[in-house]
């Protein structure tokens, strides 16, 4: 077969989630990992081995160490390999290009995405350069230590977040590189009792029981459906008077600003101020907590709510300091780091544990 090529972030996800679901064993070469590889794999159970570049600080290592939990998976470092190579066995297929494993680089649309690009190459003879390929790769790899992880995960927090929920100070000029979030707990911090107890208690949960929204097309967003997201969220806040006004919003803007919420190729904290403050997309009856848990009921996994119940289990067990005081879209940004890094620590299988955490603790 001719090489395919794949010229956007849809395109190269659509293909590699095919190949996925082809594979007998998968091999991934990706110089960075994300926060939010399971969202790429999906429900794959396919035997998995990736080399990635775990020394920069542009991979989480926080994600790594929840992939090499993944049963049937093997995770090897290469200091400065900066291939992107995804390479299905028994599909007989590899793509080969620029995209790392996240979401960012692997978008379900091109809104705002990352300028992406790919060959999916099929059929044996032209995919058996790409196993020897990755072969020759993984023999040279190194594996990965438990002081690497620990190592690693001290360089990515000080490279994103400077130890503690600063503020700018009053006058200093704003920087045009990416902005620091704080998500610092000291390498030497070990769970109390109590809270390793819900982390045994929680770590088992299915959060898929919980995505009473997933799979939902914003474009295909209907009266019933904005009924029912203003039905949860009555029930879940015990009540509907400040929710009811998002059933008076015409279609077409509520459609808009589901669109903005879940496009997770942009920021998390982009899609919450426009959801605050733009025309377009601000509507009645959801503000800012309301959002959360929309994202939540979309995606458990990847973000947990943030909510009173948040506050009092950081007041509980000491986390204040890492959260912000109040919810505001950059707030949010930050509580979603703190939940993955935690989750981390605790040997959770994903950021949205820490929510069933949460729940335990306050219910």
């Amino acid at each position: 077969m001719k090489p395919l090529f794949l010229p956007k972030p849809s395109a190269i996800r659509s293909a590699i989630r095919d190949a996925i679901a082809r594979a007998s064993k998968l091999d991934f070469a990706v110089a960075f990992v994300g926060y939010d590889w399971q969202d790429i794999l999906g429900s794959a159970r396919a035997p998995l081995r990736v080399v990635c570049w775990l020394t920069s600080t542009n991979t989480n290592p926080f994600a790594v160490r929840q992939l090499m939990r993944r049963l049937g998976t093997r995770v090897k470092q290469m200091d400065r390999m900066h291939a992107k190579v995804y390479l299905a066995h028994g599909a007989n297929a590899a793509i080969v290009g620029s995209a790392n494993l996240s979401v960012s680089a692997l978008a379900e649309n091109d809104i705002a995405g990352q300028g992406e690009a790919a060959v999916l190459v099929r059929g044996k003879n032209d995919v058996a350069p790409v196993v020897t390929w990755f072969r020759d790769l993984w023999n040279s790899a190194r594996i990965i230590k438990g002081t690497d992880l620990n190592n690693a995960e001290r360089a990515w927090q000080a490279a994103h977040a400077g130890g503690g929920f600063r503020q700018p100070r009053r006058g200093a000029s704003k920087s045009s590189g990416p902005r620091q979030t704080a998500a610092a707990i000291p390498a030497a911090w070990r769970p109390s009792r109590t809270l390793q107890e819900l982390a045994d208690t929680v770590r088992g949960m299915d959060l898929g029981r919980l995505a009473g929204l997933k799979g939902l097309a914003p474009a295909k967003l209907s009266v019933s459906h904005k009924r029912l997201i203003v039905d949860t969220l009555s029930k879940w806040a015990g009540h509907a008077g400040a929710f009811r006004p998002f059933l008076a919003v015409p279609l077409s803007q509520s459609r808009r600003a589901l669109e903005g919420a879940l496009n997770s190729v942009r920021p998390i904290e982009e899609r919450l101020k426009d959801l605050q403050t733009h025309g377009r997309s601000k509507v009645a009856g959801l503000d800012l907590t309301a959002w959360t848990m929309v994202l939540y009921w979309w995606r458990p996994d990847l973000y947990p709510p943030f909510n009173t119940r948040t506050k009092r289990f950081a007041q509980a067990f000491g986390f204040q300091k890492f959260l912000p005081r109040s919810l505001t879209p950059r707030g949010y940004a930050r509580w979603i780091q703190f939940a993955q890094v935690l989750s981390a620590r605790l040997q959770l299988p994903t950021a949205g544990h820490v929510d069933r955490l949460v729940w335990e603790y306050t219910k």
